[in-house]
């Protein structure tokens, strides 16, 4: 009786893990194609719905993984330097809406916009990635998700992208009472990280920040509703970058 109360606990944890190696595959697509996480079997807190997608409830392991790295993607932006300059000064590349230089080439560990391309389901997915390294012969990045999950094994969240597919994010910030003019202004198509996720998608500000502290106010395109676009919401300058409506390959 004792060794089948034994071989049955170790079937239900085999089982256990079997189920959530499936959870994280759905999940997987589920992200590529906009649609949020899949709900776990124990699932008891609700997710953030992010534009034109329905919401799911993750399992309540997963959501405190989750928790953990939303908190320190907001620490990054509330830590993110101001860029010191005064009035009248030009502020250097990489600085709140300044582009890149032509030639520059991101660092190992910078966190950057990657386009990942899915032509099967005629959906383009941008994410936000940290940067592995940069093959100059191929002119290519490996860049790792930043969302990825090491509980999972044979699962890789590693990229290979061309440049065009990588975008640097503001390594400053602008203080908007010195260089206000610089911001982003209201109805400017941008790229946004919508709250309490690791993807990014247009959206057209509504409010530039007033002040060094302040985030900007984004409306997400959304055709549920009349006007196109969900109501206002707050996004760091860090997360908040330039969108041209182009092709990348």
């Amino acid at each position: 009786k004792q060794w089948y109360q034994r071989r049955v606990a170790i079937t239900a944890g085999e089982t256990q893990q079997e189920i959530e190696l499936i959870l994280k595959s759905l999940n997987k697509i589920c992200r590529v194609q906009g649609k949020g996480n899949v709900a776990g079997p124990s699932a008891s807190a609700s997710s953030t719905a992010v534009p034109g997608s329905s919401s799911g409830s993750p399992q309540p392991r997963k959501a405190m993984r989750r928790g953990v790295l939303m908190s320190l993607l907001h620490q990054k932006a509330k830590q993110l330097p101001t860029w010191a300059g005064g009035k009248g000064e030009s502020p250097p590349a990489l600085t709140g809406t300044v582009p890149e230089e032509a030639n520059y080439i991101c660092n190992p560990g910078d966190d950057v916009a990657a386009l990942l391309l899915c032509d099967e389901l005629g959906d383009d997915t941008w994410i936000l990635a940290e940067v592995c390294s940069f093959n100059p012969t191929l002119n290519k990045y490996q860049v790792k998700d930043i969302d990825e999950d090491e509980r999972v094994a044979n699962v890789s969240d590693k990229h290979l992208l061309s440049r065009r597919r990588v975008i640097p994010l503001p390594l400053q910030k602008l203080n908007p009472v010195t260089h206000g003019h610089l911001l982003f202004p209201p109805k400017h198509k941008v790229l946004a990280l919508y709250p309490q996720t690791t993807c990014f998608y247009p959206a057209t500000v509504h409010k530039k920040p007033e002040n060094e502290m302040d985030d900007y106010e984004v409306m997400f395109y959304d055709n549920n509703y009349a006007e196109g676009y969900a109501p206002p919401l707050n996004v760091p300058q860090r997360y908040v970058i330039d969108f041209k409506d182009k092709k990348r390959k």
